[in-house]
Order: C-alpha cells, then structure tokens, then sequence
C-alpha cells in the first residue's frame, strides 16, 4: 500500500490498495447462470494465480440496479467465470482502488467523506481529464483509477 497526501486539503490522505480489480455487468435475466459463481467468490477458499492459498476474494462489490447487477472484483476471481457467456459484459479495464481518508489525526474508521474526496482527489483528475470510477461503502470511500491513466492520476492526486 502506497501512501500519499492530496494537494487541495494537507489533512487527506490516500492510499493505494494492493488490488488489480476488473468490472463486469450481468443482465437480470441472466443472473441465474451466474449464481454459483458468485457465491464461490463472495465465500469459498481459493487458489491464487500464484497457487498461494487464501481464505476468499479480498475485494468484491456487488451493486444491483433494475437492469443489471455491476460487479467489482480482483482480477484473478473472473477465472470463477465463463465470459462468453450470454448477459455478460466484462469492461477491459483494469482498475487500481485509491483509499481516502481523512489523514493521520483521525480514528480508523473515519473516512474523509465524499465532498473531501470531489474537492481533494475528483476534481483535479476531471481537470484533467482522467476517467475515475467512484466507489462508497459504508465505512470506505473508494476511487478506482484505471492501470493506463495510473501514473497520471497519482502526479494529479498528489
């Protein structure tokens, strides 16, 4: 995990995650296909590419809308995956997730917030030109960076 601080606010920091993540949408109709799969990922043990032995996937997120299901997960998880198949959409991006927070001074579990995160981290890659894809759970703000604008986000993040 890398550690910088944003220029607009000194006390926001932001951390890059030790995730190569991938995107893919699957249509409501086809959910079903997709099931097991999902459920192997969200909660069976699992080999790495490397063969390294580890508990579960680090990473996924599941939003579901009224048309389709977005999945975000690392990328070595798609393997659980036929992505031929019908109602699959997979982007060819691969993303690299930037954590913000509100600096050092803070608890663990505060976060620095969404407006911090547009005026310290989105609005200086926007001026920029940089495609992001925000992210929120509950307790984490996320901003995904694709690996091809990677070394542009962090100078501009900075």
């Amino acid at each position: 995990m890398v550690n910088m601080k944003a220029s607009m606010d000194e006390r926001m920091e932001i951390n890059i995650l030790d995730y190569r993540l991938r995107v893919m949408t699957i249509s409501k109709s086809a959910i079903g296909k997709f099931t097991h799969s999902l459920l192997d990922v969200l909660f069976l043990k699992h080999y790495s590419n490397n063969n390294n032995y580890k508990e579960h996937h680090g990473f996924v997120s599941i939003t579901a809308t009224q048309e389709e299901y977005s999945i975000i997960m690392e990328e070595e998880a798609f393997n659980a995956f036929d992505l031929k198949s019908e109602g699959l959409v997979v982007n060819k991006e691969t993303w690299l997730p930037l954590v913000a927070s509100a600096g050092p001074m803070v608890t663990e579990h505060t976060t620095a917030g969404i407006s911090k995160i547009a005026n310290s981290v989105l609005i200086p890659l926007a001026d920029q030109g940089i495609s992001v894809y925000p992210l929120s759970t509950y307790r984490t703000d996320y901003v995904l960076v694709s690996t091809a604008t990677y070394a542009l986000s962090i100078h501009f993040a900075q």
